[in-house]
């Protein structure tokens, strides 16, 4: 039995919008006056300008007027303007959907070291490369971009390129190195990493065959509300020892999470 994880990481992807660690504008700060800075070229103020567009902040909610001051924005490099175009040309929101321009976008923002945005930028180039849109379609290119992504610690790309392992696409496959990255994803909390890293161990794929580990690991992922995790563990608990139990109650309720990069 092996658990295919590329679906379900796509499907945890997240809006920048939820991710962005700046505060929200000053409430003093007007529309009107964010526009003044914005005609001004302040790429700041037009990111800003953007957000109040796409989520009808202070305005009527306007993705197209959205794209138009995230694009003057992105055109000056302003990294975060230049994620959430290529979100939008993706999913064709305030603009007609175009992979191609979505992954031009991405790129830029990928290329920017010191980024808080450049991982997710990579990712998103590895999903454009994994599935064809925008770029052909090249495994191998898409798992170079999730181990950039990955090689920074973020999880949602160390957990996509521990699938990749698993399942051959675009390296040869290694379940010993596929359980290398889903254990960093795991140590860090995320439930699918600890679902997929439970079901290694659960079968003995790239580690020794452990039913205390593994359900130590579904415990902490259905804990979370992963289904997975939840069905792993009705299974294995139909075979484990009452000290197999206890030692995997014990390992869960012992584990902290290590803080992400």
């Amino acid at each position: 039995m092996r658990i295919l994880a590329l679906g379900l990481v796509l499907a945890v992807s997240v809006p920048l919008l939820a991710e962005d660690p700046r505060p929200e504008p000053d409430p003093k700060d007007s529309i009107a006056a964010l526009m003044k800075r914005a005609k001004r070229g302040d790429a700041e103020a037009q990111v800003s300008l953007g957000r109040a567009h796409a989520n009808g902040q202070g305005v009527p909610k306007d993705k197209a007027e959205a794209v138009k001051w995230y694009r003057k924005a992105a055109d000056q490099g302003n990294s975060y303007a230049q994620v959430q175009l290529g979100l939008m040309c993706k999913r064709g929101e305030g603009v007609a959907r175009d992979y191609a321009e979505a992954i031009a976008w991405f790129r830029k923002a990928a290329d920017r070291d010191g980024s808080h945005l450049q991982s997710y930028a990579q990712i998103e180039l590895g999903y454009g490369y994994l599935f064809g849109r925008g770029v052909p379609k090249d495994a191998a290119e898409a798992v170079k971009w999730f181990r950039k992504a990955a090689d920074q610690g973020d999880s949602n790309a160390q957990l996509q390129l521990g699938s990749m392992y698993a399942n051959g696409l675009g390296v040869p496959k290694d379940d010993t190195e596929a359980v290398k990255w889903f254990r960093k994803a795991a140590d860090e909390g995320d439930a699918q990493a600890q679902t997929e890293l439970g079901s290694m161990y659960a079968f003995g794929l790239g580690v020794p065959k452990d039913d205390a580990e593994a359900y130590k690991w579904y415990l902490l992922a259905g804990a979370q509300g992963n289904e997975q995790a939840r069905r792993g563990i009705d299974l294995i608990e139909k075979r484990l020892t009452p000290e197999q139990r206890a030692e995997g109650q014990r390992m869960a309720r012992e584990f902290k999470p290590k803080e992400s990069k």
